[in-house]
């Protein structure tokens, strides 16, 4: 039993499995009512992807980090995982929470990315008066 996360409570997690995938997503963790195990459900569960830089000079080399999806090719929004598929479960950073949730924003539900604090366009913009 995974006795060391709330039980029925929603949060963004990441979760080792023992395949050695690190997926991270919603993460709700219930007990079985047939059996005495839990199941872990996953909302948009992703995988994370590193991908290495190269900087100016030889010897300067940068890692950028980002999501894709953990299933390819299906469409579910939510996964079940077994508990004796789990090696652990931790909640995210303030960090990847954010970066997670942009990443579902744009790549999973298609919604444009909001341009905060940007000012409209106008036909008058630039004039030395206006």
């Amino acid at each position: 039993m995974i006795n060391y996360i709330r039980h029925d409570e929603q949060f963004y997690g990441t979760v080792k499995l023992i395949t050695g995938e690190e997926i991270l997503g919603e993460v709700l963790l219930t007990k079985d009512p047939g059996l005495d195990t839990d199941l872990l459900f996953i909302q948009h569960p992703a995988k994370t992807k590193i991908v290495e830089m190269e900087g100016n000079t030889s010897t300067d080399q940068k890692i950028a980090v980002g999501f894709i999806k953990w299933v390819n090719f299906s469409d579910e929004e939510f996964f079940v995982i077994e508990e004796r598929s789990v090696i652990s479960i931790a909640p995210m950073s303030k960090d990847a929470i954010r970066m997670y949730k942009r990443w579902v924003k744009k790549e999973i539900l298609h919604e444009p990315e909001s341009e905060k604090g940007e000012v409209p366009m106008s036909p008058t913009m630039g004039l030395i008066s206006k």
